[in-house]
């Protein structure tokens, strides 16, 4: 929309925001499914709000073996939380 209206983009939101963004979304998943199945659905989400940053596919592979949501937590900080503002790694 602001694109539309201004005809600027804005700048991509910062790792850490993305992290704490995807962080609230699996826990509505995880209450909604429960633990064990919402850890497994929630892999395809976190796979979304990762595909565009470095390193992404080694953490896939990663996230995919995790199958408690601590495990997932972790991963995800781990990840989004030690990046540059232009989502390099740190």
């Amino acid at each position: 929309a602001h694109y539309l209206a201004t005809g600027e983009q804005l700048q991509e939101p910062e790792s850490q925001w993305i992290g704490d963004l995807l962080l609230e979304h699996l826990e509505a998943l995880y209450s909604l499914y429960g633990q064990r199945h919402g850890v497994r659905i929630a892999r395809k989400h976190i796979a979304w709000y990762s595909r565009h940053l470095r390193g992404a596919a080694t953490f896939r592979q990663k996230i995919n073996q995790v199958e408690d949501t601590k495990g997932q937590q972790d991963l995800i900080k781990a990840f989004f939380y030690c990046r540059d503002s232009r989502g390099k790694a740190a």
